[in-house]
């Protein structure tokens, strides 16, 4: 990267760091509560975001970290339009060790962020980031699973989890896992339910004991499914009931054109 290259980065990413810092000083207070925490932990949010901006490389990472913490500026803004106050619990305290728990969760976020080449994912992590700083229900240590896992699933997975939380069970597919596809669309989909399902990941479940090494789970159908206790919170902490039915229209189509052929099979 030649000179020019280097200072177009650097005025790009000194943006990002005077904007995130502006956003999320003035997302993070509301009432005094708020101000005094925010006065404690704002220089080490600041930094947080200073060190992780530093390590972008390319203007694709400086645009996905943008549009989070864009995002969550402007989520955290509209929590506390609605009277809700940062957590006060020991999220956001400093440790002896001069990190936080709240830090690093933003640390992570923007990390996942500027890592992800599936870019609808970016506004779900951003909602997780606004989130758990003013929801204490969500702990420490769930919330690192919570981004941990988050980082890992794909956009389908997403939507997977959105179908199965949004939908009543009525609208659901009558397709189970286990049937034969005929498209790579109908294999990805599937496969994206059975990798977050009762043998995987166990963030779905279909009501019915399984153990490890069984195959009841394949011919139990999507209709029957709910979302487990770790599908309900990564639900919560995404925002995925903010996928809109255009976003599923597609894997919804898909899966009824496979029961539609299974059901004509059938008959």
């Amino acid at each position: 990267m030649g000179m020019d290259g280097r200072d177009g980065l650097a005025t790009s990413i000194a943006r990002v760091v005077a904007g995130s810092a502006a956003g999320f000083a003035g997302a993070l207070v509301g009432g005094p509560q708020g101000v005094v925490l925010t006065a404690a932990v704002q220089p080490l949010i600041e930094q947080t975001l200073t060190d992780v901006v530093r390590r972008l490389q390319t203007d694709a990472q400086i645009r996905r970290t943008a549009t989070v913490l864009d995002i969550a500026a402007e989520r955290a803004t509209a929590y506390r339009a609605k009277g809700e106050q940062l957590r006060n619990d020991d999220f956001f305290h400093v440790r002896p060790d001069g990190r936080s728990s709240g830090a690093e969760v933003i640390e992570g976020v923007l990390i996942a962020a500027q890592d992800t080449y599936e870019e609808l994912k970016l506004r779900h992590l951003g909602e997780l980031m606004a989130r758990v700083a003013f929801r204490p229900q969500y702990s420490s240590s769930m919330a690192h699973w919570a981004l941990h896992v988050a980082k890992e699933l794909t956009y389908d997975h997403y939507l997977a989890l959105a179908l199965v939380g949004k939908a009543p069970k009525s609208e659901l597919p009558r397709v189970a896992l286990g049937v034969i596809t005929e498209s790579s669309d109908e294999w990805a989909f599937l496969r994206s339910f059975d990798e977050i399902g009762p043998y995987d990941r166990r963030l779905i479940h279909h009501g019915q004991e399984t153990t490890w090494g069984d195959s009841v789970g394949f011919s139990i159908p999507i209709s029957q499914y709910g979302l487990t206790e770790g599908g309900q919170v990564l639900f919560d902490l995404l925002s995925l009931d903010s996928i809109d039915s255009h976003a599923l229209a597609k894997i919804k189509a898909c899966l009824m054109a496979i029961q539609k052929r299974v059901h004509s099979e059938g008959s």
